[in-house]
């Protein structure tokens, strides 16, 4: 299949196959079934690329050992989350699926949340370029797809060097899972899918907290235009509740255990002005400055155009009351002007949905609930994505005028100048990212040895004998790997005190804790690594 489309002469040409299309005419809601085949190959290849990936050093951190734990419970008809971190349900819903599989589950985990990640990075490319696309086949159809690919390398690229990006979805947190469901809910609702895209957002919505008013708005809007799925709003959005707080009432005899832990304030909770330290010192710097420039640079036309209505009117407002209407105040809006509108439209709801999250963010920051920088990706990639569709944007008029003054030799040179200046902001910020990955590689690999060391000692020592011998004390960053290992519950490996003392490093730089007694009984039974194993029985 190809799309028509008019270029700045007014004649027809095609753009080529069905995958290309994915990337044209953004703005307008249009039934694209066949693309449901292009994201389901995009996530098949990711899947495969997350399972290779555990070639890699490969292990979870503290809130997918949790995750793990309570998938396993749930297949057993045992939950219990009186300890741990908040349950985050579109996580726990892979744990459970994977927690058959035994001591393969964590693996399993990994490679899904890396290749969640993995699908958000090639969803951020096809959703700049789509989006980049509206202008460039317009305003420089000599750049064929190169200036929209450009584009969504730039925005995966800066997605990619986020910090802490790479670390934390390589060790099965569920951020990037989640930005791929986001991204996925903008591209169904561009195919003129709006009834998979409420399903979407749903799924994100199991995720984090902070999604459920973009489902309760999206609902709103869906409510409005179609009657038929009003009965799907209605039982998705009782669902969300319940979904988010049964699981703790079952597991801890609280409905709210999840809220109480999430409102243990850190990191800009503990300063005087929470709201504040999180909007200057964390989402600020986020989106690093080339980015910024791009999303002023994504509103500066329709700025332009409210400025040019705004005269248009006040002239017609001057003018006598006799005096005819001027043709070009009065004429229908042209396809040009239908696409600019809908490229403003989709950059301002992308622009509001990410500045939103922030919001959201720094105002749970300032009730003090816990903040954490990897919440604020989704709010991030979305920015990026606006910054980097401003620069095709810059590039793509840049071309125009050149065109029209000087002729396509000249104009081309324009493009690449302006493109050269886009890559330049670019690059320095990508080049330092780069070279941090080398802390991000050496923390992998000691979390990887950490869970073999754990599992070594505690073979070493007897799993049934520790847990015949009592309550299990350990540095609290472990508790989770050693509740996986012991096949407790987390809350059994949180104990301050216990007859079993399971001493170890959370980090390479970290002081190894708890520490052994010396006499009383104590001796050690084992040791790998950094874990060292002592009890008293």
């Amino acid at each position: 299949m190809s799309v028509a489309v008019q270029d700045d002469t007014g004649s027809a040409r095609s753009l080529g196959p069905r995958l290309l299309a994915a990337v044209d005419r953004a703005g307008r809601p249009a039934r694209r079934r066949g693309m449901g085949g292009v994201y389901l190959a995009i996530i098949a290849l990711a899947l495969l690329a997350g399972a290779l990936s555990l070639r890699l050093p490969s292990t979870p951190n503290y809130d997918p050992w949790v995750w793990l734990i309570w998938g396993r419970e749930i297949v057993h008809g045992q939950l219990s989350t009186t300890g741990g971190p908040t349950l985050k349900p579109l996580a726990m819903v892979f744990t459970t699926i994977v927690a058959p599989f035994g001591s393969a589950a964590p693996n399993m985990w990994v490679a899904i949340a890396r290749a969640g990640a993995l699908t958000a990075l090639a969803l951020t490319f096809l959703l700049t370029a789509r989006l980049s696309r509206i202008v460039t086949v317009r305003l420089a159809p000599a750049a064929g797809w190169a200036l929209p690919g450009l584009a969504g390398l730039g925005a995966a690229a800066g997605l990619f060097v986020l910090p802490q990006f790479v670390y934390v979805v390589a060790q099965g947190y569920s951020e990037g899972l989640l930005l791929s469901v986001i991204l996925l809910a903008v591209l169904r609702h561009l195919d003129g899918a709006p009834r998979q895209t409420q399903l979407l957002l749903f799924a994100a919505s199991l995720d984090r907290p902070e999604m459920w008013p973009p489902f309760i708005l999206y609902g709103l809007w869906q409510w409005r235009i179609d009657r038929r799925a009003r009965p799907m709003i209605v039982c998705l959005a009782a669902a969300i509740p319940v979904i988010w707080l049964v699981p703790d009432l079952i597991g801890s005899g609280s409905l709210l255990r999840g809220a109480e832990y999430a409102s243990y304030p850190r990191g800009a909770g503990t300063t005087s002005c929470p709201f504040c330290t999180e909007v200057t010192s964390y989402e600020w710097p986020l989106v690093r400055t080339p980015y910024r420039i791009g999303v002023l640079l994504a509103l500066l036309p329709g700025v332009v155009e409210l400025v040019r209505i705004a005269a248009r009117r006040a002239r017609a407002v001057a003018a006598a009351p006799t005096a005819a209407p001027d043709a070009a105040s009065t004429a229908a809006p042209d396809a040009t002007d239908r696409a600019d509108r809908r490229l403003d439209v989709a950059v301002c709801v992308l622009l509001v949905a990410g500045l939103g999250l922030f919001v959201e963010d720094a105002v749970l920051t300032e009730l003090k609930f816990s903040g954490n920088g990897r919440y604020l990706f989704a709010g991030a990639c979305l920015l990026i994505i606006v910054g980097m569709v401003g620069w095709a944007r810059t590039v793509a008029w840049a071309f125009t005028v050149a065109a029209r003054w000087r002729g396509r030799v000249v104009a081309a040179a324009c493009a690449a100048v302006v493109t050269a200046i886009a890559a330049a902001a670019v690059a320095p910020s990508a080049v330092r990212a780069i070279g941090g990955m080398s802390s991000t590689w050496s923390g992998l690999r000691f979390q990887a040895r950490l869970r073999s060391d754990v599992d070594l000692a505690v073979r070493q020592a007897g799993a049934a004998a520790l847990r015949a011998c009592g309550t299990v004390q350990t540095n609290p960053q472990l508790a989770p790997i050693v509740a996986w290992t012991l096949h407790e519950t987390i809350g059994a490996s949180e104990a301050t005190r216990g007859p079993v003392i399971i001493r170890g490093r959370a980090d390479a730089d970290a002081a190894a804790e708890p520490k052994i007694p010396r006499g009383r009984g104590w001796h050690v039974v084992a040791r790998s690594g950094t874990i060292t194993i002592a009890t008293r029985c």
